[in-house]
């Protein structure tokens, strides 16, 4: 981010033993357009966020009404579940807040996908996905999205509120690469937030744009939809073969729980029958690319 002053700053994660026993997140700062740096410990910590499947994404933002303010948005696990918090500077990044939790659900049960944005007039806002009505702090429960403002000069969040109009059922989707992120923007008294999301069954982006000044939810609007090939696969488990049913289907690739493509198969028919039986057992993800667009499959394979 660039601050009104013109000074250039960066946040980054970092782990040197050498120089910490803890992971720290570094700010650098540039006031002669990159050419040097100067760093700082923004914080430093033991309560890392290991969840796997939790977004973990942090950002940095300039108020364009202090040069000097600055506020770093990321998850916490200080209080032993994951959260949204946040560290302050009021002297361009020289000494930090402790990070402190925004969402204020008491409730044992995690947040992720943080993004944040200051209005012209300094006000902040923080918009994240919120799990608060699950039972449990597993990743895979049902959520929403919530957010709260830091007016210009509170020292304090006001009360969270709901930005989208549904709870949304969990679905594996979330669990690979797509669309699933979040972007905000805050303009005068404005939020425009949109987002990735599974309420129908598929993982597409959806638009927010709510008046902060009585928080009314709207309908959310869906922005771009993607189209999922429907495929089925049989038998699975398998020893032998698959039958792989689809549409246009001209390509399917096999890769093991690595990551390590196994090998790839050119199709043209919409039944295809193929042998497993070189395959050892064990799990496989298969990538199938049709006219309609690419669809994941995972297969099981047996052997005797």
């Amino acid at each position: 981010t660039v601050s009104g002053n013109g000074s250039l700053y960066a946040v980054y994660p970092s782990y040197a033993i050498s120089q910490s026993p803890l992971p720290k997140f570094i700010i650098a700062k540039s006031n002669d357009g990159g050419q040097s740096f100067s760093y700082n410990t923004v914080i430093s910590t033991a309560s890392t966020v290991n969840n796997l499947y939790a977004k973990k994404g942090y950002l940095v933002s300039a108020d364009p009404s202090n040069p000097k303010h600055l506020i770093f948005l990321s998850l916490t696990n200080n209080s032993g579940v994951i959260d949204v918090g946040i560290s302050e500077t009021y002297d361009g990044g020289n000494n930090w807040t402790h990070l402190n939790k925004i969402n204020d659900d008491n409730t044992f049960t995690m947040q992720d996908m943080v993004w944040g944005d200051f209005n012209e007039k300094g006000d902040y806002i923080a918009t994240w996905r919120d799990r608060r009505k699950a039972l449990n702090d597993s990743y895979s429960n049902p959520y929403e999205f919530w957010a709260a403002v830091k007016y210009k000069d509170s020292t304090s969040f006001s009360k969270n509120f709901r930005i989208s109009d549904t709870i949304i059922q969990f679905d594996d989707l979330l669990l690979k690469n797509g669309n699933d992120f979040m972007s905000t923007a805050f303009v005068i008294d404005t939020l425009y937030s949109v987002w990735g999301d599974t309420r129908n069954g598929k993982l597409n982006i959806w638009f927010q744009k709510m008046p902060i000044s009585d928080k009314t939810t709207s309908n959310t609007q869906i922005i771009s939809e993607e189209s999922i090939p429907e495929i089925n696969i049989y038998p699975n488990p398998s020893r032998d073969y698959i039958i792989i049913e689809g549409s246009d289907i001209s390509e399917i690739c096999i890769f093991d729980l690595k990551g390590q493509k196994i090998r790839s198969i050119k199709l043209n028919t919409i039944v295809n029958k193929y042998k497993i039986e070189n395959l050892s057992a064990g799990i496989y993800n298969l990538r199938i690319k049709t006219k309609a667009g690419i669809a994941y499959k995972r297969i099981i394979c047996e052997k005797y």
